[in-house]
């Protein structure tokens, strides 16, 4: 059985079913710098296994809003006397 404490610290992955995709979601401790460098190498390296696995990523692009196309058609100006 582990301890609470250790349960608390361990690192872990997350994942959840969306509408299009698998959500995986990486909890971590880490040095308080170069979180950012951190975060780049890990996902370089989960893509990387990725494409040797042959598992392609994908995502889907909506338009949510649009407009229609206005056909503008001028008439000859009208002669003010």
């Amino acid at each position: 059985m582990e301890s609470a404490f250790s349960a608390l610290i361990l690192p872990r992955i997350y994942m959840r079913l969306t509408d299009d995709w698998v959500e995986l979601t990486v909890r971590f401790l880490c040095k308080d710098h170069d979180i950012r460098g951190l975060k780049d190498r890990m996902s370089r390296e989960i893509i990387g296994n990725l494409e040797k696995a042959r598992i392609g990523i994908a995502s889907s692009t909506y338009e949510i809003v649009g407009m229609l196309a206005i056909l503008v058609q001028m008439e000859s100006p009208v002669d003010k006397k």
